[in-house]
């Protein structure tokens, strides 16, 4: 696996990552940027999420790269 979403909410005012399952979306590495932003989105709006990051890295971890971050307005005041 090269490039995965992870899905994120806002409580208390911070972004947090949505832990589990629910959590990652893993994507197809031989697409472009606008491609996995579309399947990230379209993946999230099975969830209850406030963001995304799109991520590549080598397994779940924090050490990944982040290649794309996104974040609904006026989710953090």
């Amino acid at each position: 696996m090269k490039f995965y979403t992870q899905f994120t909410r806002v409580q208390n005012n911070k972004e947090q990552d949505i832990l589990g399952d629910r959590g990652v979306f893993i994507l197809d590495g031989r697409n472009g940027l606008d491609t996995m932003k579309h399947d990230s989105i379209i993946a999230g709006m099975k969830r209850d999420i406030d963001g995304f990051k799109i991520i590549k890295s080598e397994r779940f971890t924090n050490d990944g790269n982040v290649v794309y971050s996104w974040l609904r307005s006026g989710s953090i005041k």
